[in-house]
């Protein structure tokens, strides 16, 4: 609704901040707008779909368990958990207002549109009796560990 006030009524929005006590013109158009919204009926809610079926979470059980057969020998320091480094771009809000009783109007496709997970990873292992190679650049050992 604040971005639907700035897109067609700018005259408006101007002159109801301006009338505001300094720095807190945003903060009160946010909440009369919660007033208003729940005056007619609407509800605040998060959006989220944590919620999944039992056949999908023994699904997702079973391939950690395939996983942790195959890879658990290796070393802590050698697994690493990307989902720590996602980056979500054009995020819809978390937060939605919906009609009491109804669904919210969020379009699934939207909700991690643009999603990019960045990992680099690389080994490098040498002895302290090698130094650099005869020719000035130092032999890559990338793949050499288990890492």
């Amino acid at each position: 609704m604040a971005n639907f006030l700035k897109k067609h009524q700018q005259k408006w929005l101007q002159t109801y901040i301006e009338r505001q006590a300094d720095g807190c013109g945003y903060d009160n158009l946010l909440r009369l707008l919660q007033r208003f919204c729940a005056r007619h009926g609407n509800t605040y809610q998060q959006d989220y779909t944590a919620k999944r079926t039992i056949t999908d979470l023994e699904s997702t059980r079973a391939e950690f368990v395939r996983f942790y057969s195959e890879h658990g020998s290796l070393p802590d320091d050698c697994i690493y958990n990307v989902d720590e480094t996602g980056i979500q771009y054009d995020m819809p809000p978390r937060y939605i207002w919906s009609k009491i009783g109804g669904t919210p109007k969020l379009s699934k496709g939207d909700k991690h549109s643009y999603r990019m997970t960045a990992v680099t990873c690389g080994s490098h292992q040498a002895n302290d009796n090698d130094q650099a190679s005869d020719n000035g650049v130092g032999e890559d050992h990338a793949g050499a560990g288990p890492c």
